[in-house]
This record gives structure tokens, sequence and C-alpha cells, in this order.
């Protein structure tokens, strides 16, 4: 008897034991990564244009044994924004910055794909590409030493033919947007087109524009284009550009994109396209703070739903991917099928620019936001803010 006693109460203790296990496992996982079904409100961004803590990425790259960290951040002085930009690099994760008034400079194309700048191909430092102001693109094949345009031919016509022949006027031209460049071939390049008015007259209701549906491709370095998917959108909810395209670098059939119903992705390069796992839950309308205090809708006609603005691929690991979005940033470990949003401590719709990992080390991610430079060393479980510097750990190119 005292045996079968002795027996059951060990039994409701391991019980006991597994559970709390269990409890404690799904408070670390939350910490960690909040799963999709937890409920989340959200703020809303301050109403002005620059906030101090702006942090843009616009590379990450390791030179000799040391993480590089370079990002785009505005000037402010006296309390205000100077009206400038600085690009800011840091070799200790963040520990201590050099600064100078931002002046050109290349960014990695898989990091920020932003007009204006020279965009450095994937791991071909030699194969640069620079917007212009006509919306098109110069092509340098040796490092910036000489540059070309190329035709912009699409689907065998000229690009005055095609843009007169979407538009049926001579006033419109083509433009191009590019959404990515494959990771092993620099040449091949993916865009969204438009075709717009050449001038803009003022004081006149805006002219048409002419929006291409879906992705075209480019196998020459932007020579000529011919239509890759109708998938995928063509332009992001964002109005920075076209709708991102993540290229995996250790097997480029694996891509992920936004289709009209949410996050998409292909294994096959392209050719045909699944909606990823927890697709309802990723796509659930906004749910803002103040409305929940105020029970009531106050911010109509804003949109509600999931954009991408970048897809940040794994190295080497096909199943982790992280999906920054007007809502956080979005991971999984199994190629799609279950996702957690990171916790950066702040839940500001709108406020996630990009992400980078460390090419040495892409257990850790840097997260450019609104608020400022976050770096977690942990797959995105911890995160800590570092920029702007909390102290003085900063030098301009005056100190230096």
């Amino acid at each position: 008897m005292w045996r079968r006693l002795l027996l059951a109460v060990a039994a409701v203790c391991v019980v006991t034991l597994q559970m709390s296990c269990v409890r404690k496992e799904k408070e670390k996982k939350e910490e960690c990564c909040r799963d999709l079904q937890t409920p989340i409100w959200y703020n809303l961004l301050p109403d002005h244009l620059v906030y101090e803590g702006d942090s843009t990425i616009l590379r990450a790259d390791t030179e000799k044994g040391a993480t590089v960290i370079t990002i785009s951040a505005p000037e402010f002085q006296g309390g205000g924004w100077s009206g400038r930009s600085l690009v800011c690099s840091s070799r200790d994760t963040g520990e201590h910055w050099d600064c100078v008034l931002e002046g050109g400079g290349t960014i990695a194309a898989n990091v920020s794909p932003w007009r204006g700048r020279i965009l450095e191909a994937p791991g071909h430092p030699k194969i640069l590409y620079q917007y212009l102001e006509t919306w098109l693109f110069l092509r340098s094949e040796n490092g910036g030493r000489t540059w070309k345009q190329p035709r912009f031919s699409v689907e065998g016509m000229s690009r005055e033919k095609f843009a007169f022949d979407v538009s049926k006027k001579k006033s419109y031209r083509l433009e191009v947007d590019l959404a990515a460049i494959d990771p092993t071939r620099p040449l091949t390049l993916y865009a969204s087109l438009e075709v717009a008015p050449r001038v803009s007259r003022i004081g006149r209701e805006p002219p048409k524009r002419y929006d291409l549906p879906g992705l075209y491709v480019s196998h020459d370095g932007g020579e000529s284009w011919s239509k890759f998917t109708e998938v995928l959108r063509n332009l992001s909810h964002s109005f920075l550009g076209a709708s991102p395209l993540g290229i995996n670098p250790s097997n480029p059939n694996i891509m992920f994109g936004e289709s009209r119903q949410g996050i998409v992705k292909s294994t096959d390069g392209g050719k045909t396209w699944s909606a990823v796992g927890q697709q309802k839950e990723l796509s659930a309308n906004v749910g803002f703070l103040a409305e929940k205090q105020e029970k009531k809708l106050l911010f109509l006609g804003r949109f509600r739903g999931l954009w991408a603005a970048q897809f940040v691929m794994h190295p080497s690991d096909p199943n982790i991917v992280y999906v920054v979005s007007n809502k956080g940033v979005y991971r999984t470990f199994d190629g799609g099928k279950s996702w957690c949003l990171l916790n950066l401590g702040f839940d500001v719709i709108e406020s996630y620019y990009n992400a980078a990992l460390n090419p040495a080390n892409p257990n850790e991610i840097f997260v450019g936001t609104a608020y400022g430079l976050f770096f977690s060393a942990d797959r995105g479980c911890h995160f800590k803010k570092v920029y702007p510097p909390t102290a003085k750990k900063t030098r301009t190119a005056a100190e230096n």
C-alpha cells in the first residue's frame, strides 16, 4: 500500500515538473519570439518625417576578421535635424562609431535596393548599378571605372516602342525599379516596370501611370527584359519601390515574395508559387492600441494588412528566413511553414526599415528602425540598441 502511495506521489511530482518545464519553455519561447496567436496592439509613429533614431542599414561586411556594419542616419544638432545625413560605421557591433557626412559610396543590393545610390551585386563588388534621375540605371562591370546604360528592351521591343505600345502616347517612358539581384549571377536582375509620363505638369491632375503586373527579369544586366511572373506584386505597399524578392544564396531556386494574397514561396526558381504557412495570421489586420482603448475605429482608410519591405535569407540554411514588414520582423526556422514575431521592445507600425545578417556569423542580426539600430547575437531572441549610442561613443571625421 505504501509503495503504491509513494509511486502515485512520484507520478504526480513528475507530471507537475513536466507541466512546469512546458510552461517555462513556453514563456521562454514567447520571450524569444512571439507566437502569431499572441495579440499585438500597435502604436503609431509620431507625426514628423525625421526621427533622431532613424537607422537604415547600408551594408554588413567582414574586414580583416572584424564585422563592419554601416548605416545611414540623420544628423541632429542643437536638438533638431540639420537637414543632412550621416554614414556611420562600427567594427565592434555598435560599441563605437565613426561617422561622416553622407556623400556617395556603394551599398549592398541585398540590404538596401534604393534609388539614388550605387548598388553592389551580392558577392561581386565589381558589378555595380547606379540609378539615374530618369528612373533607369547605369551598369559597371569594373568597380565603377566605366559605366554603360543598358538598352532596356522589353519583350523584344525597344523601351520607347514598349512605352508607346502600353500608353499609346509618345510622351511616356519606361521606368525600372529593381526588386532583387540574383546572389549567384550578378547580371540577373528582377524588377517592376512602369510606363509613366516624361514630365508631370504642375497644377493639373496627375497623369495616368501604367504599373505593369508582376515582376520582370533580365539575364544580361538590364539589356533585355521579359516577364518573370505575374503572381508577385509589382509595387510595395510602402510606396518606396518594387515589391521585394528574396532569393536564397545557397539554393537560388528557393524564393520568397509577396502576392496579393500574402507571402508566397517558390522552390523551382519562380515557375510556381504557393502560400507559406500561417497566412491568415501573417496577413491579419493591424490592431491599434488607441482603438483598443477607445473601443472604436480611429484610423479609417489606413492600410491595415501586411506588406513586406525585405526578405533576409540565411546564407547556408534555406529554412531560416526573416521578413521585415510594416508590422515588425517575422522569422521562420522551417522554410515558411510556421512563423513568429521578433520582439525589439516596441510595436510601432511602419517603423521597421531593413535588416542584415552578420556574414561571418549569421546567428547575429542587425535591424534598422525609426528608433535606432538593434543588434541580436542569438537569431533575434534578444535585442539591444546599439545606435544612437547611449554615451559619447561616436567620432566624426573631424575628430579622427
